[in-house]
């Protein structure tokens, strides 16, 4: 059964190389214009384009501190080779927020290009350019290449690394490069670890010893002094390190078997259930979850036997992708992000998988099923894209003072409270906002820990905030905690400007000032009734 279940599936085999080539050029192209059209246009609400971005420029200032922070702390959330890859492009070819974007287009396209080549050596050309198609107008890929995220280039780092051991026996050349691409990828997200261990263990099974002692030697020298590190870090703010987030949960009171179940399964269900599915995507019908859950179902045995038929002939990526999802199904959040970097694996592994099911059953099936599902991937996928680019169309120029109407009412909001801002608020202002980041790379003004303001109770929170120096606080979405602490002190504040739906500047007056409260205070039971 596994002989019959691991029998190469060859598609298109006499096809020249030239003409494979074309049509895969072709298709990463198209790949590459969808992720321009549906491309961000600037750094709004959103806080991770504004914090590689400000990364960047520490890095520039030869430092790699968390500017936007009035401590300006060491960095310990992200690695460092997403910004230096910003700052090295932006210096070459601009700091525009557009020239950025191109850049991660560009590493989109060339990851898909990288994953043609390898399954054309593997397979054949005609399964090669199957499993690309539905990759090229995947929506999540898609929006992430026109986004100033670090995705791309993990990507990238990751296809090559995988892409230089898709042959029977690599030399040399081919280890080296894809341990050092291995590296360059966990430079980019830690989840790159996964890929540094899968092709270690890999070539243990091979008896490449000399090649795995290496990449372990490097490995600790470089990701694992920089894990220790985060994890002795004295400051253990939420989200502030991947690494700390981790270690807090060992003061967990509950059970081992309740800890594993809530960390363990209830993950591996969002994962497999909620995540993957609007990921690859598969098509859904609304209101009819049995249904859904069949073919989701489907999904998932299609994709544990793509692995099983990788496991012989690219044991590399059939172990990366295991151990990937073992760290999703232990990490302590589920976010579809996560899900973004082994797109272009998940979506090759479910085809194939599939073809190989129905192949064990009868061999002229494998095709017509490959055929079908990569014809429902494209399709969903498509409609979503077009929509996507639908609404991008037409959203330039971006500016802040006048927002395009492409981007929402939350977003809009957000960007002309920054810009009163910029325009009336002294230079050296301390602020206190959920979105630290965006503010300083549009204003510069810095702000104090949000996460050390939450952990401060209502009857002392104006106290501490003027004990930390804020100025003015910022209530934008997500913020109503930040209104709630501040109902019994609006007495206190100045209303300094309403930026509808729900983006208010309130300002903490000195002790000798006289305001009036109830400006602020309606704006504070404003905030409070519409966050809830």
């Amino acid at each position: 059964m596994l002989d019959r279940l691991t029998h190469p599936f060859i598609l298109g085999e006499g096809v020249p190389a030239r003409v494979a080539w074309a049509l895969a050029t072709l298709l990463v192209l198209v790949h590459i214009g969808l992720g321009w059209e549906a491309r961000e246009i600037g750094v709004h609400i959103m806080r991770d384009d504004a914090r590689y971005l400000i990364l960047a420029q520490s890095l520039r200032e030869f430092g790699y501190h968390d500017l936007y922070r009035v401590s300006q702390p060491l960095h310990t959330l992200y690695p460092p080779g997403y910004p230096l890859l910003l700052l090295t492009w932006g210096t070459v070819f601009g700091d525009s927020f557009a020239t950025h974007v191109m850049l991660n287009v560009l590493l989109s396209g060339a990851a898909l290009a990288l994953l043609f080549a390898a399954l054309k050596r593997l397979t054949s050309p005609g399964v090669a350019l199957l499993c690309l198609v539905p990759l090229v107008a995947n929506p999540l890929l898609v929006s992430r290449a026109g986004s100033l995220r670090s995705e791309p280039m993990y990507m990238f780092f990751s296809l090559l690394a995988l892409w230089a051991l898709a042959r029977a026996h690599p030399g040399v050349r081919a280890l080296v490069l894809a341990g050092g691409a291995a590296l360059l990828a966990a430079a980019a997200r830690i989840n790159g670890l996964t890929l540094a261990a899968a092709i270690g263990l890999a070539w243990l099974f091979k008896r490449r010893f000399k090649a795995f002692a290496v990449l372990a030697a490097v490995s600790v020298l470089t990701m694992g002094t920089s894990l220790v590190w985060a994890a002795l870090t004295p400051e253990a703010l939420p989200e502030s390190s991947y690494v700390g987030d981790v270690l807090r949960g060992r003061a967990d009171p509950r059970s081992t078997a309740e800890i594993l179940w809530a960390r363990t399964g209830l993950r591996a269900w969002r994962v497999f259930v909620e995540t993957l599915p609007a990921a690859l995507p598969l098509p859904s019908i609304s209101g009819t979850p049995v249904d859904n859950l069949v073919l989701t179902g489907a999904m998932i045995v299609s994709l544990l036997a793509g692995i099983v038929v990788w496991l012989r002939r690219w044991t590399e990526a059939s172990l990366y992708l295991l151990l990937y999802f073992l760290s999703l199904f232990t990490w302590p959040f589920v976010r579809p992000r996560f899900v973004e970097p082994i797109l272009p694996l998940l979506v090759p592994a479910v085809v194939l998988g599939a073809a190989a099911l129905a192949g064990a059953y009868r061999r002229s099936l494998r095709l017509p099923a490959a055929a079908v599902l990569v014809l429902l991937l494209t399709v969903t996928g498509s409609l979503q894209t077009a929509q996507r680019v639908s609404d991008r169309a037409g959203c330039e120029p971006f500016d802040l003072a006048d927002p395009p109407a492409c981007l929402s009412i939350k977003q809009s909001s957000y960007l002309r409270a920054v810009d009163h801002i910029d325009k009336t608020t002294p230079t050296d202002a301390v602020f206190l906002g959920v979105a630290p980041e965006p503010l300083y790379y549009h204003t510069g003004r810095q702000s104090i820990s949000s996460a050390g303001a939450r952990r401060t109770g209502p009857s002392d929170f104006l106290a501490y905030l003027m004990e930390q120096g804020v100025d003015y606080v910022l209530l934008t979405a997500n913020s109503g905690w930040i209104s709630d602490r501040l109902a019994a002190h609006c007495s206190h504040l100045a209303l300094e400007g309403t930026f509808p739906p729900r983006t208010y500047l309130l300002r903490i007056a000195s002790p000798d000032e006289t305001v009036s409260p109830t400006s602020a205070c309606e704006a504070v039971a404003e905030h409070r009734q519409r966050a809830e």
